[in-house]
C-alpha cells in the first residue's frame, strides 16, 4: 500500500512503472522498505523530472524539503534540483542565464505570467526545459522549480551568445576593472571567450568596460558622500570629540567639495 502512494508522487503512467519496476533491484519486504526513503530509492528518469502532487498531505510534507537558492553559495557549482526555491522572476531568469552561458546554450522565456515561468533552450529541436511556478503548499510568492529536463539533445553551441551582454560582462568582471581600469577592448574580448567560449562584438566589449567604471567610480562618489552624515553623527552623540573634514571646494556650479581628509579624536 505505502508502495503505491509513492508512485503517485511521481507523475507516471502504468507502462511506465512496469518498466521502471523491471530495472529496479529486488528490495526487501520489511516495513522499512516503506519508510522515508523509498521515493529516493526510486530510479527516476533523469530526463524529465517532476515534484508537482494535487494532494494536500503530500504538499505538507514536501513543505519541509525545498531548498532556498543562495546566490553566494550556489551560484559557482549551480546543480538545480526540484523544490529548489528562487525570490523571485528576476532571480530565476538571471540564474537560468548564467547556467546556460556556463554551458554554450541559449535560454528563452515563455510570456512571464505573476505565478510561474517557463525556460526553454533556444535550439527547437532540443528538449532541454525548466518550469518553475509558486507552490501553493509554502504559501508565499517564491517561484519553486517543478519540472525539468536537463539533457540537451540536437544542440550546438551557441558562439555568439545572446546572454554574455555588456551587462553581464561588466558584473561578472567588475574587479578586474578595478584593478585595471584602462583594460583594452581586445583583452576584454579575449577574456569572454576563454572563458566561456562566446564571442562579443567590439561595440559591446567596450560599452561593458564603460559600465563596468561608471558603476565603480558612481559607488565610490556615493561612499564619500555619506562621511559628511558620519561626521555630523558623531559630532551628535560624542560632543567632546573634535571631528575634522578637509575638501576641496570647487568654484564650478553644482559641484559638490572633493574630499580631501579626516581628522578625529
Amino acid at each position: 500500500m505505502g508502495w503505491e502512494i509513492q508512485l503517485k508522487d511521481i507523475y507516471r503512467e502504468p507502462n511506465d512503472i512496469i518498466e521502471n519496476n523491471k530495472k529496479t533491484k529486488k528490495r526487501k519486504n520489511d516495513d522499512s522498505d516503506f519508510g522515508d526513503n523509498a521515493l529516493e530509492n526510486e530510479d527516476v528518469d533523469d530526463d524529465l523530472r517532476s515534484v508537482r502532487t494535487d494532494s494536500p498531505e503530500d504538499d505538507e510534507v514536501l513543505k519541509h524539503r525545498y531548498m532556498d537558492f543562495d546566490t553566494n553559495r550556489d551560484m559557482e557549482n549551480l546543480c538545480f534540483e526540484l523544490g529548489m526555491r528562487f525570490a523571485d522572476h528576476n532571480q530565476f531568469k538571471a540564474t537560468l542565464k548564467n547556467h546556460m552561458i556556463n554551458e554554450g546554450r541559449a535560454v528563452k522565456f515563455k510570456p512571464i505570467e505573476p505565478k510561474r515561468v517557463k525556460g526553454k533552450c533556444k535550439n527547437k529541436e532540443c528538449k532541454w526545459f525548466m518550469f518553475a511556478s509558486v507552490e501553493p503548499a509554502l504559501k508565499t510568492s517564491d517561484l519553486v522549480i517543478e519540472s525539468m529536463t536537463m539533457k540537451h539533445n540536437n544542440c550546438n553551441h551557441f558562439w555568439k551568445n545572446p546572454h554574455t551582454t555588456a551587462k553581464w560582462v561588466a558584473q561578472k568582471y567588475i574587479e578586474r576593472f578595478g584593478s585595471n581600469t584602462k583594460i583594452s577592448v581586445a583583452a576584454i574580448r579575449q577574456t569572454v571567450d576563454e572563458d566561456f567560449r562566446s564571442q562579443m562584438s567590439s561595440t559591446a566589449a567596450y560599452n561593458a568596460r564603460k559600465l563596468a567604471l561608471s558603476m565603480i567610480f558612481d559607488t565610490g562618489e556615493k561612499q564619500y558622500q555619506i562621511l559628511w552624515d558620519y561626521v555630523s553623527e558623531l559630532k551628535r552623540t560624542h560632543p567632546n570629540s573634535i571631528m575634522e573634514m578637509v575638501h576641496q571646494n570647487f568654484r564650478e556650479p553644482g559641484k559638490n567639495p572633493r574630499f580631501m581628509r579626516i581628522y578625529c579624536c
